[in-house]
């Protein structure tokens, strides 16, 4: 892996480490180097943390790795299918590996708590899972954009 692509996967684990959700964390690593400002990223990134608002749905560094792969492979034409295309199947790639290593997609089904629940949400910070889990998804989801953004250079 190259200096860079050990930047950001460093710079996404160095992002949930103080704090941020996955969602931004993933995001934020990548955002500026594609055009998006730090600010601007960790803001538009914020409601995805936990699943999509604490919903347990989509798991957040997949959804930051989606919002990094739009500002990747743009499309600013509604009539541009192939951008659609490009991006949909960059997304695929990502969910299909991330079902892979971890086995779902969801954030319940990753954790196994539904955290919009306060009881559940409680006892998956008491096991520690956020800081157990949460890393490895964060990680892997910035490793493999390196990868792929540095394929489609």
């Amino acid at each position: 892996m190259s200096d860079s692509h050990l930047h950001h996967a460093e710079r996404a684990d160095a992002l949930f480490q103080e704090g941020f959700s996955c969602s931004q964390s993933v995001f934020a690593a990548f955002a500026p180097e594609l055009g998006l400002d730090s600010r601007s990223a960790l803001a538009i990134a914020a409601p995805f943390g936990s699943g999509m608002a604490r919903l347990g749905e989509v798991c957040g560094a997949l959804t930051g790795g989606y919002m990094t792969l739009g500002l990747r492979h743009p499309r600013l034409r509604a009539a541009d299918e192939a951008a659609r295309e490009k991006v949909y199947a960059a997304l695929r790639e990502l969910s299909e590996r991330f079902r892979g290593e971890f086995g779902h997609l969801r954030c319940r089904d990753l954790l196994g708590f539904d955290l919009g629940d306060p009881d559940q949400a409680a006892q998956a910070k008491a096991q520690g899972l956020f800081a157990d889990r949460c890393p490895a998804f964060v990680h892997f989801v910035a490793a493999w954009l390196d990868q792929h953004l540095q394929k489609s250079d």
